[in-house]
């Protein structure tokens, strides 16, 4: 099931500068050029666009491929691959259909070329700073670093996890009290998102609807200090990871569903230095992508009563893959490029650009619980939104959430630049991650925060910075709680103290 990291990505390994300069001289300037007229139409230009995006991202995979250094685990895989997929592939699509409309609504044809060339400047931002930040860091530290090595009791790890889980557990129960009762609140789940789910939770918290979280944080906790697992730690892992899943699958919450079960395993396979088996890796990764591309389709309450069950779409649409996986190349999943068309069209009429509030300002205001501040002011994507659709975003089964991705939150706040400079701080910021584990490759703490980095930062790319990067913060925060509770250190004497950190 898994191959030893001997055999995976070093340090310090050199991408080719030249081509990364040239590369981006070409692009930005593209880019630009595309972003700035209105000569250019949805012909060749935003064609050569288009195949630019997938080109920028491709090459960083595959130079580590052809090296032999390609890791699954490092976050610019799965990233680069979901952004030349929104970027590139999805205009192709787009072009190739004729269909330069969001989702048969609304002409975006006059901002699609800015769109897809905002997607090609994020692009290139990302990739540059991602690899800058390792060849620096490769120069800089040279290739040997001591690994401190962190000292934790098990069973004071189970048990503070278990305390966690079942607080989380505790949280949710009284959520579902305040709606009417938890049986029928539980009811309500079943039947999956409506506008009576909806109003029976509108004076709950987003802490307490969201508390199951807590398990798989529990679950990180675990994995993320067990190195050689034993069956009975294995099981602790699994019973505290479905809860939330179990929870969220209910009306089909994917963002809190794919981190709960995906960044426990990620964690566990870092912190004892090996990877699944490349031929595990891709059975697995069609399974779960058909089953992402399902869940959608079986949220709200009107289609698993029209389709006989939420079990009835998930068999049929595993039963015919092709359905669900053009569904989710032609439909909302990937509609990132139409959605940031009509945004560069609605900020370009407003001028209502946030200046900062989309990134920091949102940022700050999420922890302020709207049931205890009912005055709690507007987000600034809720102002896109109404700016956009007339609506803000609603979370019923009837949604009027499209996601700008990324790329769209940098630009509302500074335009290109915000574009350029954003997407650049995700690189590096992922890049520094990724390294940090590298050094460190057995603290626990490094593994949680690049575990959560390789899961969460797709899901910021596809969704937008906020409120993704808030949904990290619900797996981060608890975890490293959790590790920190249960450290220990030897002291001079050789006694044991079971909270204080130590540095060996």
């Amino acid at each position: 099931m898994s191959t030893p990291l001997r055999a995976l990505p070093g340090h310090g390994w050199r991408f080719p500068a030249a081509a990364l300069l040239l590369l981006a001289g070409v692009a930005i300037a593209l880019g630009l050029l595309l972003s700035r007229t209105e000569r250019f139409t949805t012909g060749p230009d935003v064609v050569v666009a288009s195949i630019a995006v997938i080109a920028v991202t491709a090459l960083p995979l595959v130079w580590r491929g052809l090296a032999g250094r390609l890791d699954f685990f490092e976050p610019i895989v799965i990233s680069a691959v979901l952004i030349g997929l929104l970027f590139g592939v999805r205009p192709l699509i787009q072009i190739a259909s004729g269909d330069l409309t969001y989702h048969g609504s609304y002409d975006v044809s006059a901002k699609f070329p800015a769109a897809v060339a905002l997607g090609l400047l994020g692009a290139v931002s990302f990739v540059i700073s991602y690899e800058a930040y390792l060849a620096i860091a490769a120069r800089r530290h040279g290739e040997r670093h001591a690994s401190r090595r962190l000292e934790f009791r098990s069973d004071l790890v189970v048990r503070t996890a278990a305390i966690a889980a079942g607080a989380g557990l505790a949280l949710f129960l009284f959520h579902l009290q305040r709606t009417e009762s938890i049986v029928g609140g539980l009811r309500l789940m079943m039947q999956g998102r409506s506008q009576a789910l909806t109003e029976a939770t509108a004076n709950s918290s987003e802490y307490l609807s969201s508390a199951p979280v807590l398990g798989a944080c529990a679950a990180i906790a675990i994995a993320s200090v067990s190195r050689s697992p034993t069956l009975r730690t294995r099981a602790a892992i699994v019973v505290m990871a479905s809860i939330p899943v179990l929870i969220f699958l209910l009306i089909g919450n994917r963002r809190f569903i794919v981190p709960s079960i995906v960044i426990p395993i990620v964690v566990g396979f870092l912190v004892k230095g090996r990877r699944p088996r490349r031929s595990v890796v891709l059975p697995v990764a069609v399974a779960a992508f058909l089953l992402l591309a399902i869940i959608p389709y079986a949220r709200s309450a009107g289609a698993r009563e029209q389709a006989g069950g939420f079990l009835n779409i998930v068999t049929y649409g595993l039963s015919n893959p092709e359905k669900p996986a053009t569904a989710f190349m032609t439909g909302y999943d990937t509609e990132m490029v139409v959605a940031l068309a009509m945004q560069v069209e609605s900020l370009e009429a407003t001028g209502h650009y946030s200046f900062g509030r989309a990134t920091v300002g949102d940022l700050l205001l999420a922890p302020v619980p709207s049931a205890l501040f009912p005055s709690k002011p507007q987000t600034a994507r809720n102002e896109l939104l109404i700016d956009v659709t007339g609506v803000p975003c609603q979370t019923t089964g009837q949604t009027s959430c499209p996601d700008f991705s990324v790329v769209g939150t940098f630009y509302q706040d500074w335009h290109i630049l915000g574009v350029i400079l954003g997407m650049g701080a995700l690189g590096w910021g992922a890049a520094a991650a990724w390294r940090r584990h590298l050094v460190q490759p057995r603290n626990p703490y490094r593994a949680v925060i690049v575990a959560v980095v390789v899961v969460q930062l797709p899901i910021i790319i596809r969704a937008g910075f906020m409120p993704a990067f808030s949904w990290s913060l619900y797996f981060v925060l608890p975890t490293l709680l959790i590790l920190r509770l249960s450290q220990v250190q030897f002291k001079r004497g050789g006694a044991v103290s079971p909270s204080r950190p130590t540095a060996q």
